[in-house]
C-alpha cells in the first residue's frame, strides 16, 4: 500500500481545483490561476523546496502539465490554449526540471 504524501495531496488539490474552475466556467478569468498558485503555496515560507519562488514555479509547471500544455510557455498562454482546445504534442511522462534539479541522476 502506498503512502499518500504531501506532494500527492498538492497534486490532487491542483487537479481538483482546475476541474472545479473549468466546470464553473472560471478558468479563463483574470488572475484566477495566479490565485490558485497563491492559495496552494505556503505564504509563511517554503515547505518542500529551498524557497517559495521555487515552490510556486513547480506549482505553475504542474498546472501547465494538467492542462496538457508545454512547460516552456507562460501560465496565461497555457490557460488560453487549454480553453481554446489546443493540446500540445507531449510525451506521456514529463520530468519537471525545476522540481528535479537536485535529484541524483541515478535515482530516477
Amino acid at each position: 500500500m502506498s503512502q499518500i504524501t504531501e506532494i500527492i495531496k498538492i497534486r490532487r488539490r491542483i487537479l481538483s481545483d482546475l476541474v472545479k474552475l473549468t466546470y464553473a466556467g472560471e478558468l479563463g478569468k483574470n488572475n484566477i490561476i495566479e490565485t490558485l498558485v497563491d492559495t496552494t503555496s505556503n505564504p509563511s515560507g517554503p515547505r518542500y523546496r529551498c524557497c517559495v519562488h521555487k515552490e510556486r514555479a513547480i506549482l505553475k509547471d504542474r498546472i501547465k502539465l494538467a492542462l496538457a500544455q508545454p512547460l516552456e510557455i507562460g501560465l496565461t498562454e497555457a490557460v488560453q490554449n487549454a480553453i481554446s482546445g489546443q493540446v500540445a504534442d507531449m510525451p506521456i511522462i514529463n520530468i519537471m526540471s525545476e522540481a528535479c534539479d537536485q535529484c541524483p541522476i541515478d535515482k530516477f
